[in-house]
Formats: C-alpha cells, structure tokens, sequence
C-alpha cells in the first residue's frame, strides 16, 4: 500500500510539473505568436496606467488607450492623453509615443533611453487662450527626448502653428527626486503657469511675423542656469508680402539670452534676402545682406528703425543703380533717410554720402571718386 501511495504521489507531480511545462509552454507560444503576426505583444492597459499613476508627478494626470511590448525591447503608447488635474480638457494628445527601454540585466529595472513622440497636438487652456478658448497650439507634434541627470534633452522637435513651422531643439530639467509631494504639485503647477504664460506672450506677437509666407522658425534653446537661456534663432520664408514692402528668399538669423523674460541680444541679427523691394521709395535690391544693431534691438520690435550696415550684390534707387554697395543707413530722422559707404565702379571703389526723402521722392548723392 504504501508503494501504491508513493506511485501515486509521483503520478500527480508529473501531471503537474507536465501542466506547468505546458502552460509555459502556451505562454511561449502566445507571446511568439503575437510577434510574429503584429510585431508586439499587447500589455493589459489597466495595470499599464496604474503603473504611470504611481510613478508620474502629482499634478498631472497621464492616461494611454493600448500598450505594446515591442520585440527590440520597446514599449509603444497608443493613444496618448495628458491633463491638469485643475483642467479636465486635455493639454497634450498625441496618436503614438515609443519608450525605448536600457536593460541592464535581470537584477535591476530597465531604464529609459529614449522617448519619442508621434502625431501630437498640444492645447492651450482657455484661461490661457487669447480668444478664451480651449484650442490647439501646436499640432503635428513630433519630437525626440533623450533622459539626463539634470534635464530632458530633446534633440529633435517639429510643429505646426496655423501657417508657422518649427523645427529646433530643447531642454527641459528634470523632476527632482528629493522635493517632498508639496513642492512637487506646486512645482508642476507653477511650469504650467509659466509655460502657457509665456505663449499667449508669444501668440499675441506672431502678427509681426505674418508678412512672412509659410515661415519656417528653427531654434536651438539651451539652459545656462535656472534663470538664464540660451536661444539661436533662424526665420526663413520664400516669400515676404507687405503693403510697403516685398521680398524673396527671406532668412533672419541671432543668438539672444533670455534671462527673467528679458530678451539679451549676443549678437547683431542679420537679415538677407535673395530680392528685396520697397515701393515707397521704389527701391530695389538683389543679394541683400543686412546687420541690424543688437543694442537696439527692442526699438526694432516696437516699430522703430535702428542704424543699418547693408551690403548687396546691386542696388538702385529710382534713376540710381550702384553695383556692390556697402553702406550705413540711418532712418531715424524719417521720412529723412542718410546713408553713406561706398560702392563698386570699373575704375575702383566710389564713396558716397547724402539722404533721400522717402515721401516726396527726392534726395541728393554726393560721390567721391573715379566712375
């Protein structure tokens, strides 16, 4: 009896070590098998979003449709969906977002190595919107993040706003681990303050922007310390339409620091366009090149003309045509408008000196040198 027992015993441990080797087994043959049909293997969504509630910052509300494991090792978010916990609308969506993950082995948990953002639309709360609406900001979002010590360093950004294309590069500093759960909430609101802040600022200012056709703004922003950034900024357009004004292959370039909102200018911005003409005072010029002063830069920005260095492959001003000029405008006695510098002739360089007046259309030119 008591071998009939034992043989007994032995038939039940092998019928149960058989079932788990043949749930392993089916296990096994799932996960291949959804790999090999749709290329990743679907993540229960409940448990994925308890999981992001647990690790994402208070004050923020993170919710995704469909997790994918992917074969590489990544994690793919279908439908993403991110909010205040102060506003129900949604700040951010986008249609897909891809973690790749770092595996350092089985003893620890995988790290983040990169994060990539497809197809987004960012909202700007109606508290926030100029008009009082909830509506989209940016759309078309597409960008990479790649984690530091200190700071999210996005390498690769694109947006639409309305006619306005963006492409650049950012850093966002990263969420301190030792802020108790209050300076957390407090930090999270206080940057989304900020943030949406300072682009109704910047909303309400694209209008000096929309002579430009279909602009693109590149951007390279870089942070020197907490109050202080780096900004180099480049706008270029095919076309420039103004009612005084037009002009072909625009392109605008500067650095600036950006220290407490205030603008600092490192350097003079230039502009150059392909065609530049102003019917006002029916002047034309090709291959235009022109430094603005970085002094007076905010001038600029309210509708004051600063001094100018301009040079250009031809110039002419109504029966006038230099070739090659190089010359110092001065506007601000306008409509009065002085100049001197020299231009190109075939027996050498010619200094010129004088003004024109811009509204009546006559001027005077006092050369020195061979023509």
């Amino acid at each position: 009896m008591a071998l009939l027992g034992k043989l007994r015993l032995g038939i039940w441990l092998q019928l149960f070590v058989d079932a788990l080797l043949l749930l392993a087994f089916m296990a096994q043959a799932f996960v291949a098998g959804c790999l090999l049909v749709y290329g990743y293997l679907p993540l229960p969504a409940g448990w994925g979003n308890q999981l992001i509630t647990e690790k994402f910052p208070s004050g923020l509300v993170l919710s995704v449709d469909e997790f994918q494991l992917r074969a590489g090792g990544s994690i793919d978010l279908i439908g993403v969906k991110l909010r205040s916990t102060d506003i129900q609308k949604p700040l951010l969506e986008a249609k897909s977002a891809r973690i790749k993950l770092r595996w350092n082995g089985f003893k620890e948990l995988p790290g983040a190595e990169s994060f990539v953002l497809s197809r987004g639309t960012l909202y700007i709360p109606a508290v926030y919107s100029p008009d009082g609406h909830h509506r989209p900001i940016f759309e078309r979002i597409a960008l990479r993040s790649i984690p530091g010590q200190t700071n999210w360093r996005v390498d690769r950004f694109a947006a639409l706003h309305e006619s306005i294309r963006l492409r650049g590069a950012f850093e966002l500093p990263a969420e301190k681990e030792q802020l108790d759960e209050t300076d957390k909430v407090f930090s999270v609101e206080q940057r989304i303050h900020q943030f949406y802040t300072q682009m109704a600022k910047l909303s309400q200012q694209k209008d000096r922007i929309r002579y430009f056709e279909e602009p693109t703004i590149a951007f390279k922003l870089a942070s020197l310390d907490s109050q202080t950034q780096q900004m180099d900024l480049r706008i270029s357009s095919r076309q420039f339409q103004h009612p005084e004004a037009s002009a072909e292959n625009v392109l605008l370039e500067g650095s600036v620091l950006i220290q407490n909102s205030e603008i600092v200018p490192l350097s003079n911005p230039r502009l150059s366009a392909d065609r530049l003409k102003l019917d006002l005072v029916d002047l034309l010029a090709e291959g235009l090149s022109v430094e603005l002063p970085g002094e007076e830069l905010s001038g600029l920005l309210t509708g004051e003309w600063p001094n100018l260095k301009l040079a250009a492959q031809r110039l002419a001003l109504r029966d006038l045509a230099f070739t090659s000029p190089i010359l110092q405008v001065d506007p601000k006695a306008y409509p009065k408008i002085a100049f001197q510098g020299a231009v190109s002739s075939s027996n050498g360089a010619v200094n010129l000196s004088g003004q024109v007046h811009a509204e009546s259309h006559n001027g005077q030119v006092q050369p020195r040198g061979s023509v």
